[in-house]
């Protein structure tokens, strides 16, 4: 009897002790979890959607840095929209240049917004002007900048292409007027020969 009472009592201490440590397993689980900052990312593409509403969820931008444009100038190549979201030109033009990209079974079209580098001159967005000075047009100030959009494709550190066709629209006419279905098809075709000359450039 003496042993089975004794057995008893160590099986319900074996029981506490086992249900003490998964207590305080699940306090510690519970803590670890608590900590972890959980970010609701959203996906460039969908992101480029919410910033330019005429580009559909499926399109073919990812967002980059002044500095991944200087890398893709110099070493690795690639096509590079500039722009920016306040920027209603760059909306249209980006939406014409997805369908383009589309038909040219184009995947990626980088993106950089240079607005508030260009505004603090940030060094990385000099080095791009310095890259790309041939390029640019002088402002009034006879300061040379980015201007939106533009388009730069590069290949094996030459430029392929460089566009602005509207970055220096005069006068009131609006983004809307600009782009009739005539001209909206000849950029579009404009677009697939510059990409076509990308991808056969490779």
């Amino acid at each position: 009897m003496k042993l089975k009472k004794e057995k008893k009592e160590n099986n319900n201490i074996n029981s506490k002790i086992i249900k003490f440590a998964i207590f305080l397993f699940l306090i510690g689980c519970f803590v670890y979890f608590g900590t972890i900052k959980y970010e609701n990312k959203t996906s460039d593409n969908v992101k480029f959607n919410t910033e330019f509403s005429l580009v559909p969820k499926d399109n073919v931008y990812q967002y980059v840095t002044a500095a991944k444009v200087i890398n893709l100038i110099k070493k690795d190549g690639g096509i590079i929209l500039f722009g920016f979201k306040e920027n209603e030109w760059t909306n249209y033009y980006a939406s014409i240049l997805n369908e383009a990209a589309q038909d040219s079974n184009i995947k990626k079209i980088y993106y950089y917004d240079f607005y508030k580098d260009r505004q603090s001159d940030n060094s990385d967005y000099e080095k791009i002007i310095n890259l790309l000075d041939t390029e640019l047009i002088t402002n009034d100030e006879g300061k040379k900048e980015l201007t939106a959009p533009s388009l730069l494709i590069v290949n094996n550190n030459s430029i392929i292409a460089y566009d602005n066709e509207t970055s220096y629209v005069t006068g009131n006419t609006t983004p809307s007027e600009y782009w009739s279905e005539y001209q909206k098809n000849l950029k579009k075709e404009t677009f697939k020969a510059m990409l076509n000359n990308y991808l056969r450039s490779k």
